[in-house]
This record gives structure tokens, C-alpha cells and sequence, in this order.
């Protein structure tokens, strides 16, 4: 018996198949050929693994920062190759966007990760569409909108405290829906615009025009919209020949935002995915 280990023996497999193969034509091979000892129970299991987990363009939790091998999706089969220079500079080919389109090859780790990901897609749709809740009128989306900006650049760490952000389109001055006092005397301000806009109500330079001309003094101002921004109100915004410092937050930023920082969404169930401690069992690489 060669003592080759699981990977060399894969990659030698691969080797004399520049076309590539399936991971159950792989492990046929290195078992005829006698390559490698599989001493696991279930043999085919461990030598998937080893290919997913050292796939380039495959990355989660328990995959190895050292790539082998590439895949591609054939007629429904996937099919590996040896990695080389000349393929590390191709792009990696598309992971399936839906639980049915994931290949039967992936490892619980992907299946997961693919879940999560439609999970985290479905609720910044949801979260959007209870921004824009048609039951409520014009005015009641608005005020709730200032205050639901407002708590959220609290929570990325803007402001002197929990308390330092305001909503100040009560009071209609000028134009500007918040502020935030970053220090604790209130001498150092960032204007807050927040428009709740539906998708189809784009934000074009004018209207941030507009915005940088209600901020007087001030010059640090964030414009916060449900919908999007136009290329000319990017363009504008970065320009900075207006003398302010100006951010724009779309719709989509605006979501993922509130989801990665909980902002109306409460924790229903946690799960934890683990690796092996490789220093645990005497060194070596994880």
C-alpha cells in the first residue's frame, strides 16, 4: 500500500484526468489503484470532505486556507480538477443561490451557510416591506422612519452615547430629519436626511443638494433612503467640492445594516458550527 496521503492520492487521481471527475470516480480510482488506506467507516464521506474542504471557491468554516482542487457543475454532475496558477486566476464558479440547486456533493457546512444566506436575503425583504407598510399613511412612515435611522447609526457606534441622536423634523428645521452630537457638549454634529421612499422613488442629485444646503455649518451628513440612489446623487455626494462630508445609505445598505445589528428583529434560535482544535490534539493545521 502506498503511502501517499488523501490528498496527494486525489490529486495524483486527477492528474491523469485533465477533464475531470466526480468525487465517487475519484475515490473509485484511488481505491483500485490502491492509493490510499481508508481505515473510516464511511470511506467516500472522507474523501468528499477532503475535496469540498480544499476546493477553491468553496469557503466555510471547516475549509482548509490551502486550495487543491476546483469544480465546476456539469449536467448536474460536479466535477473536480487539479488546481493550477492558470486556473487560480479564472473566477470560481457560482454556488447555488437555492436549497434545490445545491449539489448533492456539498458538505453540511455549505448547506448551512447556503440556508443562512437565504435566510438573511428573505428578511431584509421583509424588513423592507414593513418600512414601507401601506397601512400606515405618508406621515406615519416618515416619523418612524427618522426614528428608526436614528437608532441605527446609534448602534454602529455614532454619537457620544445612547442618547445623543435626535429626530428634529417636529421642529422643521431646515430641511433636516435628525441629528447626532458626537461629543457629550453637543459641539461636533452629523445631520441626518431620511427618506422613506419606496423602490421607485429614486434620490437624484438635486436632493442631495438640497441636503447639503440645509446643513449651514455643519459638515458631516448622512442621507438614509428606503428606495436607492441615482449615479448622479452618487457623483454628486463624492464630489466634495461642497466642503462636506456626505454618506448615502440605499435601501439594500440600509437592511443588511438593521440585520446585522438587530435592529427590528429579535433572536429566535442560535446555532453554533464548530472545527476540530488542532492544538488541542498536538498542533498542526486546522
Amino acid at each position: 500500500m502506498s503511502k501517499l496521503s488523501i490528498v496527494e492520492a486525489a490529486k495524483k487521481v486527477l492528474d491523469l484526468h485533465p477533464s475531470g471527475l466526480t468525487a465517487e470516480e475519484v475515490y473509485d480510482y484511488i481505491v483500485q489503484q490502491k492509493l490510499y488506506d481508508f481505515k473510516a467507516k464511511q470511506p467516500f464521506n472522507v474523501l468528499k470532505g477532503t475535496l469540498r474542504r480544499q476546493c477553491y471557491g468553496i469557503d466555510f468554516p471547516t475549509a482548509y486556507p490551502i486550495k487543491h482542487f476546483r469544480f465546476e457543475i456539469f449536467e448536474g454532475k460536479t466535477l473536480y480538477f487539479l488546481l493550477n496558477e492558470a486556473t487560480t486566476e479564472k473566477r470560481p464558479p457560482a454556488q447555488p443561490e437555492t436549497a434545490d440547486e445545491i449539489s448533492a456533493d456539498s458538505l453540511a457546512e455549505e448547506r448551512i451557510q447556503t440556508a443562512h444566506d437565504e435566510h438573511i436575503e428573505l428578511l431584509r425583504k421583509q424588513l423592507l416591506d414593513a418600512i414601507l407598510d401601506e397601512n400606515k399613511s405618508k406621515m406615519e412612515r416618515g416619523v418612524f422612519f427618522e426614528k428608526l435611522v436614528i437608532e441605527l447609526l446609534l448602534k454602529l457606534g455614532y454619537g457620544a452615547d445612547p442618547h445623543s441622536g435626535v429626530t428634529t423634523s417636529a421642529t422643521r428645521d431646515g430641511g433636516i430629519d435628525g441629528v447626532i452630537h458626537e461629543d457629550k457638549l453637543g459641539l461636533d454634529k452629523i445631520y441626518i436626511q431620511a427618506k422613506c421612499n419606496s423602490y421607485e422613488q429614486t434620490v437624484s442629485a438635486p436632493d442631495i443638494r438640497d441636503f447639503v444646503g440645509a446643513m449651514e455649518e455643519v459638515h458631516k451628513g448622512i442621507f438614509v433612503t428606503a428606495s436607492r440612489f441615482t449615479k448622479d446623487a452618487y457623483d454628486y455626494a463624492e464630489k466634495g467640492k461642497h466642503g462636506k462630508f456626505i454618506k448615502l445609505i440605499d435601501g439594500e445598505v440600509l437592511t443588511s445594516l438593521m440585520v446585522k445589528h438587530s435592529v427590528g428583529l429579535k433572536k429566535v434560535k442560535q446555532f453554533s458550527i464548530y472545527k476540530l482544535d488542532s492544538e488541542y490534539f498536538g498542533g498542526g493545521n486546522d
